[in-house]
């Protein structure tokens, strides 16, 4: 058998403990991913077109959601690890308050002028060939629904860059839980209520559910570093 190298070892050694640091992670995600097929499954039991109009109604939502997640994951995550090394949780709390308030300032007027304006972003964008009026005003109902998740979904990821500082990823395992269990009950009632929007509407109310989780988590593991940070 050939030897192997030190190298061969490190690389080994390294591969093992990241999966194992980044297990959570993957679980979270897997969870996380769930959610979406049980809302296309849903649609499949509406009537025909119902899947399509999830699809329509959430392609301008998703390219918000994707541009915002790495803007606020980009600049908070190395400066929440930097607080964390440093043991500077009075700093880290001050900085979740703060720009929680300014994602909120910011957040909250954008997603209502959207939301306004959802048919007529619909007619503009895919209102051509088959895709008729009536298909603008059920997809501009069905992405004004899914506009609605856009503070709760931004505000969450700041406080989910807080959790991985912390090195605290488990705690998204039992968030997605949450969020999958939520998922379920939310998008088989509203959609009772409401049809295929009610289906979107569920999506943006467990994203709700979600970011309250992840800011009483955040601010729990914060306060309890805070009271060891005062014994020691």
């Amino acid at each position: 058998f050939k030897q192997k190298t030190a190298y061969e070892i490190g690389v080994r050694l390294v591969g093992s403990e990241m999966c194992i640091r980044d297990r959570p992670m993957v679980a979270a995600a897997f969870l996380m991913g769930s959610t979406h097929l049980i809302s296309q499954g849903m649609a499949a039991m509406l009537d025909p077109g119902s899947v399509s109009a999830l699809g329509y109604g959430n392609k301008v939502t998703a390219v918000l959601l994707g541009i915002g997640a790495t803007a606020v994951g980009t600049a908070f995550l190395p400066h929440f690890s930097i607080m964390a090394a440093a043991g500077d949780w009075a700093g880290m709390r001050q900085t979740l308050l703060t720009y929680t308030g300014l994602l909120l300032a910011a957040t909250i007027p954008l997603t209502a002028f959207l939301i306004y304006l959802s048919e007529p972003v619909v007619g503009i964008l895919f209102q051509r060939g088959a895709f008729n009026s009536a298909d603008t005003h059920i997809v501009g109902q069905v992405q004004a629904a899914y506009l609605l998740q856009v503070p709760f979904y931004l505000i969450g990821m700041l406080f989910v860059r807080c959790v991985t500082a912390l090195r605290s990823t488990q705690v998204m395992v039992w968030g997605n839980i949450i969020n999958l269990m939520a998922c379920v009950v939310l998008t088989y009632w509203f959609m009772r209520l409401f049809g295929v929007v009610g289906i979107a509407l569920a999506t943006s109310a467990m994203y709700g559910v979600s970011c309250v989780f992840l800011m009483v988590v955040s601010w729990t593991l914060v306060q309890a570093h805070m009271r060891r940070a005062e014994v020691a």
